[in-house]
């Protein structure tokens, strides 16, 4: 959450990250932000802290994906209204 605050800036910044990867552009893409660095493939994402907050782990790129859209789709609605989806395993 603190790594992706807004829909039009970091939110917007993560999906372009995203459609690149898909697109083939690059293979591995290391996003920072304010707690976390995503090492981001086309396989699978997982997470290093930039401090002490706690382990990273690893998820499949098709759920960093829905994760990442959903919360900038989350962010972007002035309501803030909750929204449910299936979370795909890896």
């Amino acid at each position: 959450m603190s790594d992706i605050q807004s829909a039009e800036g970091s939110g917007a910044t993560a999906l372009k990250e995203i459609r690149r990867i898909e697109a083939g552009e690059v293979g591995l893409i290391e996003s920072d932000g304010n707690a976390w660095v995503a090492h981001i493939t086309p396989d699978k994402v997982w997470f290093e802290g930039l401090y002490s907050q706690g382990e990273g782990g690893a998820v499949s790129f098709a759920q960093y994906k829905l994760a990442v859209e959903t919360y900038v789709r989350f962010l972007a609605d002035p309501e803030r209204k909750p929204i449910e989806v299936p979370f795909p395993a890896e």
